[in-house]
């Protein structure tokens, strides 16, 4: 690509995690899936600050996974149900890791992204089976059990990485959330210097970690165009997909990172990207729920139901309108977010 056709790319997702997680993210997207079945897909962008990161995808992303389930189906009808029994044996081993917190040693790490970075295939397809109408309803309700059961598969597989690397190298403390994978498990560590440039920001892009460019540079430098999503500072109003219904009204509290978990207050309405098991303490206190990200399995869908609190899904643009002390009305009868006052 160039400039005059630069390769469009919008925000898919906002997560918190280490860079080895991100690493087994792209692991799956950008090799496994082009190894295994043959489809390419454009490098994503980790756009990381403060450990929080703005993903990136090829806008056409969605479309080619779509079309290549659906011809894979097409060519084996036993395809999928294949896919999602190996997904699912995946599972069963991950979810025992997932139990315990952490590896026995830092040898066992090799095995482990391997095992996650594959799994992350299942985990992908599984995502659009409830959503590809052509399949059968049996193969689209086992995608729908299967991203129920796995809908905290990043943040798992991260306290076990954190967990684990806490372990081995003490004398980094947090800056283990900005190891490689490769650093990781040969030992051989950057300079504290580099850990703490990368703390501050860096991006991760086709297996590559870069600390010394903003993100608009290096995205016009690789003939890249972010597309942003429009947002009206005289918007009176937000509307998502209704996750639980009910009617609500309060203060905002928008939570960007987990280290903002403690400001929440008892009534306050969260805001968020999207919520992790972490999000539970603020997520008992709150009134209800509002995120930019999510379907009707996320995480802060299914607490929702649980804890029977309106939640609003979806908004895409919640947590750049709404802002701290904002008085809000959660209309999740129709998802609907009213601002009151400013």
């Amino acid at each position: 690509m160039n400039s005059e056709n630069p390769a469009i790319y919008r925000k898919a997702y906002t997560r918190e995690n280490s860079l080895i997680a991100f690493q087994i993210w792209e692991e799956h997207q950008s090799h496994l899936l082009k190894k295994k079945f043959d489809v390419a897909l454009p490098p994503s962008v980790f756009d990381v600050i403060q450990g929080v990161a703005a993903v990136w995808y090829g806008q056409d992303v969605t479309e080619i996974r779509e079309h290549f389930i659906v011809a894979r189906y097409e060519q084996d009808s036993q395809f999928v149900k294949k896919t999602m029994q190996w997904y699912g044996t995946n599972l069963d081993i991950l979810e025992q890791i997932w139990k315990t917190g952490k590896l026995e040693n830092i040898s066992q790490l090799e095995r482990f992204f391997s095992l996650a970075a594959e799994s992350w295939l299942g985990l992908s397809i599984s995502y659009f089976l409830p959503s590809i109408d052509r399949l059968p309803k049996d193969e689209q309700t086992l995608g729908m059990q299967l991203r129920e059961r796995a809908v905290d598969f990043l943040e798992c597989t991260d306290h076990v990485l954190q967990n684990t690397l806490q372990g081995a190298y003490r004398n980094l403390g947090e800056l283990i959330k900005y190891l490689t994978f490769q650093e990781a498990i040969t030992g051989v560590q950057p300079p504290a210097h580099a850990l703490q440039a990368r703390k501050q920001h860096y991006i991760y892009y086709d297996s590559s970690v870069f600390t010394d460019t903003d993100i608009d540079s290096f995205a016009r430098t690789r003939g890249i165009h972010l597309q942003q999503e429009i947002v009206s500072e005289e918007a009176k109003e937000l509307r998502g997909q209704i996750a639980m219904k009910g009617l609500v009204k309060g203060m905002v509290r928008v939570l960007r990172n987990k280290s903002q978990i403690p400001e929440l207050q008892r009534g306050e309405i969260l805001v968020t990207a999207m919520t992790t098991p972490d999000y539970l303490p603020a997520m008992h206190q709150a009134a209800a729920f509002i995120t930019d990200e999510g379907g009707i399995t996320c995480h802060a869908a299914i607490v929702a139901r649980e804890l029977k609190k309106p939640c609003i899904i979806g908004t895409k643009i919640a947590t750049q309108v709404l802002k701290d002390g904002m008085l809000v009305e959660i209309d999740a009868d129709n998802g609907i977010v009213r601002i009151v006052e400013k």
